[in-house]
């Protein structure tokens, strides 16, 4: 049973199985492995999808074999996984967020989910550039932007070492560094490192003047 972060609920639960199809391959033998799955979390249907060859079939099962329902999911479980619709960060909650940061931020984790893993990082740092460029910090280069995040008390400093871990990657595909192979597990953290700084910059700011907005409305309806 295959896990993933739910594009619905964003809890990252069990995926139930509830129909599989693989094919038509074409005259390379390679088709598509299509599913229909339920998060176990909220119950909602998730399609997850892959690139499947019937190579994987035989290798698994011996010449000749066809892709039934089981062994579909034999050759999820030996492939990079599956993608999801609707990806997992559609629903992202980033509600104190800037509108345009935020749809940047759905957008890496659209790129991930969709396997453009070197364009989910390179809009990881963007957002982390943007981030700083909102508060006022318009020096020279993204390093500076981060430490300054840091000096002005916008992020504490192991925010401030997650940024630069999101630069550094992120310099990496700007320069054009191309042969170290991007895994999805580097992406991951990236973006993940990038969420964090949202969260310290905007949301967590903005949840707490939520709070004492809505006491000081308590206290205004207590008033004689």
């Amino acid at each position: 049973m295959p896990s993933a972060v739910c594009g619905w609920c964003g809890v990252h639960s069990n995926m139930s199985v509830k129909m599989v199809e693989a094919g038509p391959f074409d005259e390379d033998e390679v088709g598509q492995l299509f599913g229909l799955y339920k998060c176990d979390h909220c119950t909602a249907s998730s399609l997850g999808y892959a690139r499947v060859s019937m190579r994987d079939v035989r290798d698994l099962l011996g010449y000749g074999a066809s892709v039934t329902f089981e062994i579909a999911l034999e050759i999820e479980d030996n492939t990079a996984g599956l993608m999801w619709l609707p990806h997992s960060g559609a629903n992202l909650e980033l509600n104190h967020t800037p509108e345009e940061i935020a749809d940047a931020a759905k957008e890496a984790r659209a790129c991930l989910n969709a396997g453009y893993r070197r364009a989910s990082v390179q809009l990881a740092r963007s957002v982390v550039e943007a981030t700083a460029k909102d508060k006022g910090i318009t020096v020279h280069n993204i390093a500076p932007k981060i430490n300054e995040m840091f000096n002005q008390r916008l992020i504490r400093e192991h925010i401030r070492d997650g940024a630069h871990e999101v630069r550094h990657l992120g310099n990496d595909m700007a320069h054009g560094d191309f042969t170290e192979p991007v895994t999805d597990e580097d992406a991951q953290m990236v973006l993940t490192l990038m969420h964090e700084v949202l969260v310290e910059v905007y949301e967590s700011p903005g949840r707490v003047r939520e709070a004492q907005s809505r006491r000081a409305a308590r206290s205004a309806g207590q008033q004689p």
